[in-house]
């Protein structure tokens, strides 16, 4: 008996280093108290984003949503025990800034209680200027408002805040907020660990000279490099290549680099920097303005690849786009800009090419299903309720319809029981799928990929 005990024991003890080991396995950068708040919007910005922005600026950034501050007084002293005890920050200075919430369940989502933005690590500039970069956008979003949906928009509102304070740390970063401390606009990182030991050489205004944007509704070019990334020969050798396509096949190809994409738009997302700069310079061919546009915003290395009309987003679907970016993204993170475009330009070629084929195959597809099922169906009916018929004759005497043919002994109409079954339709916020830190999502007219390089 007792060895059985221990026996029980032992498999008990074993489930639940297995359960605490899968438990610190799952956790990530966003930490999560309650299971109300879910999306791949999350899930991509827990995964792709913020750890990318930690390898890039190298300072920790992170989330704790909680449902009790337990025996703290507030959500500053949960949050500076959590980066203290859980080894929060970056590197030997151990810099970071996290994002502390506190909520509590309210029925289909929850409620926002407090937040806090905490800064810690060895460098003063991070500790001392840092928040106060993403308190003006947080302040908008953290507010009762915001939080008093459902479970979906509670969780878009958690994944808008966590992209205004990224939007607010890089700001404060490229703008030289941690130059001496942590990272600086010019020679890259400087606590030693990973960086330039030399500052980057000036470009030559004549080897390299950006474009700049015209007013708007005048014509820009099928190349516009006005972050200056580009020599002038590769750019028009870009722009001679982008015609002959655009001539060819009377679409619109289109390559931009801005400096940053929020120059451009009040959003946050770079999809809508995308969809803006189009309109605004009223880009495409033809009277449905068809086209496809890739945009490069290099501050924050963001990428949006959009495509404009109904022609323009059939033959340039979600799958196609997505599978354009997997050629060209490895080019552009190794900073391979040339390479990058030429491949985007390749690719936009095929599949023009292509098009005609596409649709064709797809109107004999339609043409099918309108015109062909219903007759194959039809013909189906036809011929099952035909073999069941048999030869019919009228009888001449009446006692033949008595003498044997039909024999009723017992008969009864039982209404038995009918089930009718309601399901919610459910929408997701994304208006596409998501892979690789690589989203998909159309508005407008517009369908587009985004993500960073």
């Amino acid at each position: 008996m007792k060895r059985k005990i221990l026996v029980l024991l032992f498999a008990l003890l074993l489930t639940l280093a297995l359960i605490c080991s899968a438990s610190a396995a799952d956790y990530g950068v966003i930490y999560t108290e309650t299971s109300s708040l879910y999306s791949d919007e999350l899930s991509a910005l827990g995964e792709y984003d913020l750890p990318l922005f930690t390898e890039t600026y190298h300072i920790d950034m992170r989330v704790d949503v909680l449902t009790s501050l337990g025996d703290f007084a507030s959500t500053e002293e949960a949050a500076a025990y959590i980066y203290e005890t859980y080894g929060y920050g970056y590197g030997s200075g151990f810099n970071g800034v996290t994002l502390t919430i506190l909520v509590h369940e309210d029925g289909d989502g929850v409620a926002l209680d407090e937040w806090y933005v905490y800064a810690g690590g060895t460098s003063h500039e991070l500790t001392t200027n840092g928040p106060w970069n993403v308190y003006p956008a947080l302040g908008e979003i953290m507010i009762e408002e915001y939080w008093a949906g459902d479970a979906e928009q509670d969780s878009a509102a958690l994944a808008a805040a966590i992209r205004a304070m990224l939007d607010g740390m890089e700001h404060f970063v490229l703008a030289g907020g941690v130059h001496s401390t942590i990272w600086h606009p010019e020679t890259g990182f400087v606590d030693g660990e990973v960086g330039y030991d030399e500052p980057i050489a000036e470009l030559d205004p004549e080897t390299y000279a950006p474009d700049s944007f015209p007013a708007a509704g005048e014509l820009i070019g099928y190349v516009t490099d006005t972050a200056g990334i580009m020599t002038n020969d590769d750019r028009n050798a870009l722009e001679e290549a982008a015609r002959d396509i655009a001539e060819q096949y009377d679409f619109g190809v289109y390559i931009i680099t801005v400096d940053s994409f929020r120059d451009h738009t009040d959003s946050y997302d770079v999809f809508d920097g995308a969809t803006t700069l189009y309109r605004k310079y009223k880009l495409g061919i033809g009277e449905e303005s068809k086209g496809i546009l890739l945009l490069l915003s290099m501050n924050g290395r963001d990428f949006s690849l959009i495509t404009y009309s109904d022609y323009g987003n059939f033959v340039f679907d979600t799958e196609t786009r997505e599978s354009m970016t997997s050629w060209f993204l490895d080019n552009f993170a190794m900073d391979d800009w040339f390479g990058g475009f030429s491949d985007y330009l390749t690719l936009c070629e095929q599949v023009l090419a292509e098009g005609p084929a596409k649709l064709q195959g797809e109107i004999r597809g339609m043409v099918g299903i309108i015109f062909i099922l219903p007759l194959i169906v039809a013909f189906i009916v036809i011929f099952i309720l035909g073999s069941k018929m048999k030869s019919v004759a009228k009888a001449t005497r009446a006692e033949v319809y008595a003498e044997g043919g039909l024999h009723v002994t017992n008969s009864n109409d039982l209404f038995i029981n009918t089930t009718q079954t309601r399901r919610k339709r459910s929408s997701s916020s994304s208006g596409g799928g998501r892979s690789g830190g690589v989203s998909s999502r159309s508005s407008g007219g517009f369908g587009g990929t985004s993500g960073k390089f």
